[in-house]
């Protein structure tokens, strides 16, 4: 693939591949360590929630930062910062380090707004505007980072306990040059734009419709994608299943929505966003309404792995809509619709968590397919999708 020569996005999508190999250790290690320290499905969900939304919540000021500054210092910084206090969590015992976990997680924030914004920008640049061919292999990265990270860290903390994911957390220093090296001097201008619909004469209006369907998609692929990774895991664990396997499934989960990603980010140059996101969160309901009846069985595989399809399908498409529809520098932008993403999911599953002790697990994740397929549906009220001429 010709843009992996282009040195910038070579930077920032190596680094995504490693800042989500870092945070999927905690896809391993917070249900480690619910066991070892007594912790119930809620404390586990507002753990997972403090984590996320500790990011999320900074990656607008991040990204601000990013259009000011440029992305170097951001997106490098990120991944030394993620490395060093993941590192303290492994050694550190109990809520201490559950405390220094979640500190790494401003490591994520630093990065996404930057890498994610340069992704989009290069794909701009480009004669035929392939917005979101660079964008979805940006975010591929990430994702094959979260297939790579659960199922390395379930063998590590398996073979040598928590001390033995260290092994992953170097990764980030030598990376972390790399990235500051590569991006020397670049910066991103205000390079956002609104998304109008040229039929409808009430713009703004209209205008307010998309946002506010773009808030419901967003935040129903997001809950849906958290309560997974977040949960699935956990019911592996209570049923008696080793590390080795949840930690395997979770990887097929992000698999699969690797391949949906990048599937999505073809046909996002070629045809309307709006019908791909309602297409890929219509369907994603029903794997995940599966789930429950081949618990037991290797189908649960494939269920799996066509949820995380499904659901990875959207996720870059919404990005950059999201992108267009916030006025201001790129970062901004980037960092707002990230942070929503993050933080929407995990105020939803600080919320499924408490469901989880209540109603158990099967119903959750019934729950989960409806909520998928509430998000598709909203796609339909977004504007059409305009095509930037060649």
């Amino acid at each position: 693939m010709n843009i992996f020569k282009d040195k910038r996005f070579a930077s920032v999508a190596l680094g995504h591949l490693v800042i989500d190999i870092l945070n999927g250790q905690r896809i391993v290690i917070l249900p480690f360590l619910s066991v070892l320290m007594g912790l119930s499905n809620t404390t586990l969900g507002i753990v997972g929630s403090v984590y996320v939304i500790s990011a999320a919540l900074m990656q607008p000021i991040f990204g601000w930062m990013s259009d000011r500054w440029g992305p170097k210092w951001l997106a490098a910084g990120g991944v030394l910062w993620m490395g060093i206090f993941l590192s303290l969590a492994l050694i550190l015992p109990g809520w201490v380090g559950i405390t220094f976990l979640v500190i790494a997680s401003l490591g994520s924030g630093m990065f996404h707004p930057a890498g994610a914004a340069q992704a989009t920008s290069i794909g701009q640049e480009s004669r035929d505007n392939r917005e979101t061919v660079t964008a979805s292999y940006f975010f591929l990265m990430g994702q094959m980072g979260y297939f790579i990270g659960p199922l390395l860290g379930g063998l590590l903390l398996n073979h040598w306990g928590l001390p033995g994911i260290l092994v992953v957390s170097i990764l980030a220093i030598p990376l972390g040059i790399f990235i500051a090296a590569s991006l020397n001097g670049s910066r991103l201008g205000s390079t956002a734009k609104v998304i109008k619909n040229p039929g409808v004469k009430n713009g703004a209006k209209l205008g307010w419709v998309s946002i506010l369907a773009l808030v419901i998609l967003t935040a129903a692929q997001s809950w849906s994608t958290q309560n997974i990774s977040n949960f699935l895991p956990k019911y592996l664990s209570d049923l008696g299943q080793p590390a080795t396997y949840y930690g395997m499934m979770v990887s097929v989960y992000m698999l699969g929505s690797a391949f949906g990603n990048i599937t999505a980010g073809y046909l996002g140059a070629r045809y309307d966003k709006r019908w791909i996101v309602l297409a890929s969160l219509g369907l994603a309901g029903v794997p995940i309404a599966l789930f429950v009846r081949f618990i037991d069985s290797w189908w649960l595989v494939l269920m799996v792995a066509l949820a995380g399809f499904f659901l990875g399908a959207a996720y870059t498409i919404v990005v950059v809509l999201g992108q267009k529809l916030i006025p201001g520098g790129m970062g901004l932008a980037s960092g707002l619709i990230l942070g929503f993403v993050f933080s929407s999911g995990a105020l939803g599953v600080a919320f499924t968590g408490g469901l989880a002790d209540l109603w158990g697990f099967d119903r959750v994740f019934l729950m989960t397919a409806a909520i998928a397929l509430v998000g598709g549906f909203a796609a339909l009220f977004l504007s059409r999708d305009e095509k930037k001429p060649s």
